[in-house]
């Protein structure tokens, strides 16, 4: 379980009129919720012992001040800083940026392991990912603020982090909120940020999204709800529900049920005051749903039996038979690595490439596969014999380099990332990793030259956590790392 405990301490200097959202948890006993009244929401909250110590959420008009400690660290005494409730959801909704391009090549691939638009298992899989990791990276680190900082992480910043440190990511609890809202926002998904204030532990933030309004005839809340029950093994999803207009925030807090499991919908922090702070509010808000169900009913991938191609007859046709096959293994290869399966990834390309040696893009996303499993030599083995069927291949080139970076070898990672620049000189994502080797060599003045082309760029460089490791030794290592395909 991770820290509660953060710098949240809230007070509104300025009086914050109460919003009619109330916490709801959706158990045994309730049914029929869209036809409940204002007073029956808020009776049920009040009878719950579930939602004991749980307050009413209040919504800060942007010109009230909200008063903070700047301890950075929860609950321990210290002056104290005031911060416009404006501001303060400007800073959050820049650090959330769901179009990053590091943001969304996340999110995608999270997302992609179960096709659809915007439905609840693509939620639930950028949940478990942050919370619990893969098969390749551990989930995520808690790290408090430093002392009299209150200090919100941008989500590149998060990503990038966590890849250096071989886990989802790392902060406190605002650091997580920002980072489960960016990878929602970025496959469409509605959310908001939570603060909460609680007087004995300090405070806390967290994410909700929105599943959608009860009065709307299409919304699917109940089916997304009893899909919850049943998937994360509980009979109890906790959600705000607005009063007035009947929409459902569903709570993507890190807190444990009373079985000692995490999952959306678990049960909400406690404390004196939760105020929301809308992200992205100048969009309509969309609502989520089910996924249809598969057509044949499996979408497990598994390995069937190679392809036998016959040796005899004509060559063309021969050749042509084999070219067919070894596309059919690839697409199984590229599929399977959207859904993070990069063992049977590199199977599939093993096979597409026994078939057709010459087949650059198999060789490619071979590479690919073996970096998530940290087979580095073997990655650039695959990346040279990518290069040397199409020398051209910009992404062969940087992802090459991206390998000779993690191994340590920056001097050969520079040349690579010389190759990719000469290639596509436009590309503001190799400067800056280039920039990163240069500067981790101690070659300063050529870092802050890379630097500054990336910046030319693209001017989201030039902010201050991207730039911190330029110049200063510090290795923020990216995993752009993606089929070729759909590059």
């Amino acid at each position: 379980m991770f820290p509660r405990v953060h710098w949240l301490c809230i007070v509104l200097l300025i009086g914050s009129a109460a919003s009619s959202d109330v916490p709801f948890v959706f158990d045994s006993t309730s049914s029929g919720v869209a036809g409940y009244s204002a007073d029956q929401l808020e009776s049920m909250r009040a009878s719950s012992p579930d939602l004991a110590g749980v307050p009413l959420v209040t919504t800060p008009s942007d010109d009230e001040v909200l008063q903070f400690p700047v301890t950075g660290g929860g609950s321990t005494p210290g002056n104290t800083t005031e911060k416009n409730a404006g501001d303060l959801k400007k800073a959050l909704d820049a650090r959330v940026e769901p179009d990053n391009s590091r943001v969304r090549d996340e999110a995608v691939v999270l997302a992609l392991k179960y096709p659809g638009e915007k439905t609840i298992e693509q939620i639930a899989s950028i949940y478990n990912y942050l919370k619990k990791g893969d098969g390749s990276k551990k989930g995520w680190g808690y790290v408090s603020d430093p002392r009299g900082i209150d200090y919100f992480m941008f989500a590149n910043q998060t990503l990038k982090n966590g890849d250096r440190a071989n886990c989802v990511g790392g902060g406190d609890c605002d650091d997580f909120a920002i980072l489960m809202s960016a990878l929602i926002e970025s496959i469409g998904g509605t959310t908001r940020i939570i603060l909460a204030r609680n007087s004995s532990i300090g405070g806390h933030a967290y994410t909700e999204v929105y599943l959608g309004n009860l009065r709307d005839q299409y919304n699917q809340v109940d089916e997304i709800i009893n899909w919850l029950k049943q998937n994360c093994d509980t009979d109890k999803i906790y959600t705000h529900i607005d009063t007035d207009t009947k929409d459902v925030w569903l709570n993507m807090d890190w807190g444990e049920d009373e079985k000692g499991n995490t999952h959306p919908g678990g049960p909400f922090f406690q404390g004196d005051k939760h105020i929301v702070l809308c992200i992205r509010d100048r969009y309509e808000k969309t609502a989520l749903k089910l996924s249809e169900p598969s057509q044949d009913g499996d979408n497990q991938s598994t390995i069937v039996p190679p392809v036998t191609v016959s040796l005899e007859g004509d060559s063309d046709v021969i050749a042509s038979a084999r070219e067919m096959a070894a596309e059919d293994w690839y697409n199984k290869g590229v599929t399977v690595f959207r859904q993070g399966e990069y063992d049977e990834a590199t199977r599939y390309f093993d096979e597409a490439i026994r078939l057709d040696p010459n087949y650059a893009i198999a060789w490619y996303d071979k590479g690919a596969s073996l970096y998530r499993l940290h087979r580095y030599d073997e990655a650039l083995q695959a990346y040279d014999e990518a290069i040397k069927l199409d020398p051209s291949n910009v992404n062969a080139w940087y992802n090459k380099g991206a390998t000779l970076d993690k191994q340590g070898k920056l001097d050969e990672a520079i040349r690579a990332y010389d190759e990719a620049i000469r290639l596509d000189p436009n590309n503001a994502d190799i400067w800056y990793d280039k920039a990163i080797a240069l500067g981790a060599l101690g070659r300063n003045s050529e870092s802050m030259q890379a630097s500054n082309e990336a910046i030319k760029l693209d001017p989201n460089y030039a902010d201050p956590s991207y730039d911190y490791g330029v110049g200063h030794g510090i290795l923020y290592q990216r995993d752009r790392l993606s089929p070729g395909q759909i590059r």
